[in-house]
C-alpha cells in the first residue's frame, strides 16, 4: 500500500452516548504530517456524518464534532 493510501486515526476519537443514541466519532487524516484532519460521526443505526472542513488539529476536528452533535440534539 502507498503511503499516500493511509489512514492515521486520532487517539481523541471515542466512542459516546447523547440521549437514547451510541455514536462513535472518528478523528483521522492523510499519513502526512502535513495532511488536515477530518472527522466522522456514526450513529448507532449506521447513519454516517463526516466533515466538509479540513482542520488544522485533531483537537480542531474533535471540536467540531462536538459542536455538530450538540446542535442536532
Amino acid at each position: 500500500m502507498k503511503q499516500e493510501d493511509l489512514i492515521v486515526t486520532s487517539p481523541l476519537s471515542r466512542e459516546l452516548d447523547v440521549g437514547n443514541r451510541h455514536l462513535v466519532i472518528s478523528v483521522f487524516r492523510g499519513a502526512f504530517e502535513d495532511d488536515d484532519w477530518l472527522f466522522e460521526v456514526v450513529d448507532n443505526n449506521g447513519c454516517a456524518d463526516i466533515s466538509q472542513e479540513m482542520y488544522s488539529s485533531d483537537q480542531a476536528a474533535l471540536d467540531a464534532a462536538l459542536r455538530a452533535i450538540e446542535s442536532r440534539s
